[in-house]
């Protein structure tokens, strides 16, 4: 998924999977020993609050998220 594929505006929580599967597309790039490292320490939800926070905090009052936020 490219950025500039996603719509001006996402709802919320498929913003988050965009934000998600981009991290793995970007993961992809890497060296194979780099990229199970990777693979391990982003799998948790954990992982996610930095760009769940972002995202929540860039919502519309109609739970939309504009593209530049992704």
């Amino acid at each position: 998924m490219i950025k500039n594929e996603l719509a001006e505006r996402i709802e919320y929580l498929a913003s988050l999977e965009a934000v998600r599967q981009l991290i793995k597309e970007t993961l992809l790039d890497t060296d194979e020993l780099i990229l199970e490292m990777m693979e391990h320490l982003t799998s948790g939800s954990g992982k996610n609050l930095r760009a769940m926070l972002l995202l929540a905090s860039a919502m519309d009052r109609e739970g939309f998220v504009p593209r530049d936020a992704v």
